[in-house]
């Protein structure tokens, strides 16, 4: 009896501490067995973390990211083009950096600190002035494929509603005229000139170039361009320039009826390319039409258009093998 009894005591001494072992490393044992997935430390793919679960095994699972496509850059609304392409603005005192720019009044210009080089430093809604691709204007004897494109133009008469927003000499428009190109319908917005030319051929600057500028209903953006050349006279440039020299009283007197029509060539083909507005914020993704005819201008008419405005051109930007489509030959 007492032979059994020492068996007996033997086994549960050896037994005891197991049991005991089993209890309390039984938890240990099952969280080292699920790592805590915030602690897993995953190789970077292209100096990117990985975007991942973790897994229970040593090796964790890595979900390579596919590239992501490039949105298209934002356009601004129909009421800010309306004023002059982009919003007038006015400087902030006392900024001395970008960052530091009350961003909806940067001052921009086209001479000194605030000239078109310096657009892309002025505001970070500026960037685009600099960091684009597809920037307009061009020089359009880069052309590098040729056919036949034309557009039409629906413009009603309207009465010129003259003003100096500060860059350029506006009409502004709001009587439903209309461009078609390329199956769309653009509504007119507005017509503005730059003296001298903003577009140019094989570095040859225009003296006066006017811009039909338009939107879609979905807002997408299409200018119409028009070079002039001095030669005969034009007479719709003639109210223009009337109504600059003497306002009319809107009060007391009407303005003229003019047909826009009567700003442009007969002919309606055009120089097709995709660019951006010439002006801050310089947003891309703009349907460019510059027609391949040139329109004439008296020497006196530039005279006074340029003595109101100065010279409001943006230099000719990289065209970045765009394509750019002239008419056949």
């Amino acid at each position: 009896m007492s032979q059994k009894k020492n068996l007996f005591v033997g086994a549960l001494a050896f037994v005891a501490p197991v049991a005991v072992g089993l209890v309390v490393g039984l938890p240990l044992l099952e969280k080292a067995s699920s790592p805590d997935p915030a602690k897993v430390i995953l190789p970077q793919i292209d100096g990117k973390e990985p975007t991942t679960e973790a897994s229970a095994t040593d090796q964790p699972v890595i979900k390579v990211l596919t590239p992501q496509t490039e949105t298209a850059p934002s356009v601004p609304s129909q009421d800010a083009i309306v004023q002059d392409e982009v919003k007038p603005i006015v400087a902030t005192e006392h900024a001395t950096h970008p960052e530091d720019t009350d961003e909806e009044n940067a001052h921009w210009g086209y001479s000194g600190e605030t000239g078109p080089e310096h657009w892309g430093n002025l505001s970070r809604k500026f960037a685009t002035c600099k960091s684009g691709m597809m920037q307009s204007p061009i020089d359009l004897e880069a052309a590098n494929t040729s056919t036949e494109i034309t557009v039409n133009t629906d413009y009603k008469p309207l009465e010129a509603n003259i003003r100096d927003t500060g860059h350029s000499i506006q009409i502004d428009v709001n009587n439903g005229s209309v461009l078609h190109a390329h199956d769309k319908a653009y509504k007119l917005l507005q017509v503005h000139f730059h003296t001298p030319s903003e577009h140019v051929t094989s570095g040859r600057t225009y003296p006066l170039e006017a811009h039909f500028v338009h939107a879609s209903d979905n807002g997408e953006l299409a200018v119409l361009g028009v070079l002039y050349e001095i030669g005969k006279k034009n007479a719709v440039l003639n109210d223009v320039i009337d109504l600059i020299e003497q306002p009319l009283d809107p009060e007391t007197a009407k303005a003229p009826l003019v047909d826009l029509n009567r700003l442009m060539p007969n002919s309606r083909t055009v120089i097709r390319y995709m660019g951006s507005l010439t002006t801050p914020p310089c947003s891309e993704g703009v349907n460019w039409y510059v027609l391949a005819e040139t329109q004439t201008a008296s020497i006196a008419q530039i005279a006074k258009l340029h003595a109101a405005v100065g010279d409001n051109n943006r230099p000719p930007q990289p065209t970045n093998n765009r394509l750019i489509i002239k008419p056949a030959q």
